[in-house]
């Protein structure tokens, strides 16, 4: 008995979830679908093929602190891994050239 009741009450709680999912995935959808102006705007740089450099999106906080904005940034190809992340580290370093705040505070180094 104890056992079948336990058994109803898992089934009954994936059912739950499950539903959960569905109406969050659906309420996401039109969301989505009603407010596509708030979508971030797709990267444009330059033609960096030729020059070694690649378009890299960074992403601070805003002004409000409310949100996240993106800030596209030329950056060097870098052969190894280690290389690219303390570029990537570094940019975020700087902080943002246009509007939003710095990701890191200042004076904080990179140590590698």
């Amino acid at each position: 008995m104890a056992a079948e009741r336990v058994v109803r009450t898992h089934k009954r709680l994936i059912i739950l979830v499950g539903a959960l999912l569905i109406a969050m995935a659906l309420g996401v959808r039109t969301w989505l679908e009603r407010h596509p102006d708030e979508l971030p705007p797709p990267l444009t740089g330059a033609d960096s093929t030729s020059a070694g450099m690649r378009a890299v999106p960074l992403w601070f906080a805003s002004a409000d602190a409310e949100s996240l904005v993106i800030e596209p940034r030329e950056m060097p190809e870098r052969a190894s891994l280690h290389d690219r992340v303390s570029a990537l580290i570094s940019a975020l370093v700087q902080g943002p050239r246009q509007d939003g705040l710095r990701a890191l505070p200042e004076g904080t180094t990179l140590l590698h």
